[in-house]
């Protein structure tokens, strides 16, 4: 019987050593494995946000990259088209000068021939009037033979 006490004693005691130590010691082993999956977790958690963080920047690159190659092909072709503008510019600059130039050499020769026909016409009143003296001249001189003629014709 005593036999019987002391086992029973010594179950109670098993039972008492269960209780007090290994189900708390199983009780921390959970907690334990609790606390490593939640890590993980939240690991697996920061590195998903890391990667949609990194993803997005990646997307807002390339998405300034992509803005910025249009803003650099529309200052290109605003420069081209402010190029083409000054050279068709210019071109009418040169076109007005030409047909400046051209009105004023046309003005040169209407001038010019004006002065020619002015000149040519005076030349010709000068000639008229040599061979209206000549006339005249020729006149006089046979109405002086007449008189002379007709004077020594008298005598």
């Amino acid at each position: 019987m005593k036999q019987q006490q002391q086992l029973l004693l010594l179950l109670q005691l098993l039972l008492l050593l269960v209780v007090v130590v290994l189900l708390p010691l199983r009780f921390l082993h959970l907690q334990q494995q609790q606390q490593q999956q939640q890590q993980q977790q939240q690991q697996q958690q920061q590195q998903q946000q890391e990667t949609l963080t990194i993803s997005t920047i990646c997307r807002c690159m390339l998405l300034l990259q992509t803005a910025a190659t249009a803003a650099a092909t529309a200052a290109a072709a605003a420069a081209a088209a402010a190029a083409a503008a000054a050279a068709a510019a210019a071109a009418a600059v040169v076109l007005v000068s030409g047909l400046h130039g051209i009105s004023m050499i046309a003005m040169q020769q209407q001038q010019q021939q004006q002065q020619q026909q002015q000149q040519q016409q005076q030349q010709q009143q000068q000639q008229q009037q040599q061979q209206q003296q000549q006339q005249q001249q020729q006149q006089q001189q046979a109405r002086l033979q007449k008189r002379c003629c007709s004077s020594a014709q008298i005598h």
